[in-house]
């Protein structure tokens, strides 16, 4: 008998996709959303604001992981050197989806620390 070799690895596009906008996309959310929270605190609307913003980077942090794992298990799964245009384009959009999750985990995180320096974020005059 004749041993079957294993079927070529298919890239999965959503998995690809995921790793490439999913990190920009939870950066920005935790910006808007977050800007918007501070300000209805510095109306008084929302107290504390804290555990509201790191709940909010929390979120953020979670996607941005899942698609920096969906990116690597992409690239490990991709042979090398890649055969064909598909899986060379595959392992381009896994290399990106890296790079991009790193960028923005690094982005998350330093937008997150000024909330544990400043004891109110308020400009003077407000709250």
């Amino acid at each position: 008998m004749y041993a079957s070799r294993p079927a070529p690895h298919r890239p999965r596009l959503l998995l690809l996709w995921y790793g490439m906008l999913a990190p920009p996309i939870a950066w920005a959310f935790q910006l808007l959303v977050g800007y918007g929270v501070a300000a209805q605190a510095c109306e008084g609307r929302v107290s504390p604001i804290d555990p509201i913003l790191h709940g909010i980077t929390a979120a953020a942090l979670v996607a941005t992981m899942a698609a920096l794992a969906a990116a690597l298990y992409e690239w490990a799964q991709i042979p090398h050197p890649a055969e064909g245009v598909r899986l060379d384009r595959a392992r381009f959009m896994a290399l990106c989806g890296i790079l991009l999750s790193t960028l923005f985990l690094i982005l998350i995180v330093f937008t997150d620390i000024p909330p544990f320096f400043l004891e109110h974020g308020c400009a003077a005059g407000h709250g």
